[in-house]
């Protein structure tokens, strides 16, 4: 999938999903945020998940798949969870550390190509 469907309180668009920073569920309305906006989509999460390239987006829980592109970095956090931290500089998740091992290794075979 290179684009996504979308609309926001001016109409709707097309994204690239190169552009999406992460994609979101809250209280079963999903978004997709970009540097500028947030944006409606109409595909779950597991939809996005199979769809999307496994070598640029990484599901860090239940609710948050995030771009790669725009990972920052990881560190424990407590309790053994970690926070992960966009590049934007004020975005923040927790991920279980059970996903830990999963992101190495993604993060790894991305620096390899």
């Amino acid at each position: 999938m290179t684009a996504l469907d979308a609309w926001f309180e001016q109409g709707e668009t097309i994204l690239s999903v190169q552009d999406i920073l992460y994609f979101e569920v809250e209280q079963k309305n999903y978004f997709a945020y970009t540097l500028g906006r947030t944006y409606n989509i109409r595909k779950t999460l597991a939809e996005l998940e199979a769809e999307l390239n496994p070598h640029q987006f990484f599901r860090v829980n239940r609710s948050v798949i995030l771009n790669l592109n725009f990972l920052k970095n990881y560190s424990y956090w407590e309790n053994d969870k970690y926070i992960v931290r966009l590049a934007d500089e004020k975005t923040e998740f927790v991920m279980q550390r059970v996903r830990v091992k999963e992101l190495k290794e993604r993060l790894s075979l991305r620096n390899e190509q």
